[in-house]
């Protein structure tokens, strides 16, 4: 039997869970920022998308960068200990790690090495959240998905799932939210602000002014044209 007060206590939690993904979604500009220059080359520098200087929980993880998909490049993940992974010639933008690589140890700060020719590598950390902090993540997001009304909009439940996530730091656990979710609707316009303010979280100024701006594109192609005025 319920102790007495554990309606309370489950409202309270449900309220300091909404508070935390709306304080991270109030805190986005939605603002396009001003696009750095981009220079052209033969070989584009790799840019590293996912994971990029954040924690990440412990589910299958899939390397993610700006780079040519027919593009040749060099991807590691380094520890403490040295290379734990080495793929010197990786077709593509993206690489799952592999499940016969070594596990990837809680707690441990890696480095997400991408190389592109005789460029400099572009490099960010990740670190595997422990188990009891991604138990405690999931029971959070699972109590939030447990108050969502029939009335909520599968674009809502995604917006505050992924605004809890990115209060947490997860931000690419975020970022998978709205990745996934574009790919089911991929002319959401709220979704592609929301991916926005995750790039601009992230320092990714050039993406986000890319997803600000089909956002804005969608919007404007969903308004009603303007009455003639002739």
């Amino acid at each position: 039997m319920p102790a007495p007060d554990a309606g309370p206590a489950r409202s309270d939690k449900v309220k300091s869970l909404l508070q935390s993904s709306l304080g991270f979604l109030s805190g986005a500009s939605g603002e396009t920022p001003r696009a750095a220059l981009v220079t052209r080359s033969v070989t584009v520098p790799p840019l590293v998308l996912a994971p990029r200087n954040t924690p990440v929980l412990p589910d299958p993880l899939t390397f993610e960068w700006v780079g040519h998909r027919a593009g040749r490049y060099a991807v590691q993940v380094v520890g403490p200990g040295g290379v734990v992974l080495d793929r010197p010639e990786v077709v593509g933008n993206r690489l799952v790690y592999p499940a016969e690589a070594p596990p990837l140890v809680p707690g441990t700060r890696y480095t997400l090495r991408v190389l592109a020719g005789r460029q400099s590598p572009e490099e960010s950390w990740f670190e595997v959240v422990a188990p009891a902090r991604a138990e405690e993540v999931r029971a959070d997001v699972e109590i939030l998905e447990q108050s969502f009304e029939p009335t909520h909009s599968p674009t809502t439940r995604v917006i505050l799932r992924t605004g809890l996530l990115a209060s947490t730091g997860l931000l690419h656990d975020a970022r998978k939210q709205v990745v996934e979710a574009l790919a089911a609707t991929p002319d959401d316009p709220a979704l592609y602000t929301l991916l926005g303010a995750l790039y601009e979280r992230a320092g990714l100024r050039q993406q986000a002014t890319s997803a600000y701006q089909e956002a804005q594109l969608l919007m404007d192609a969903g308004r009603p044209s303007a009455p003639d005025p002739r």
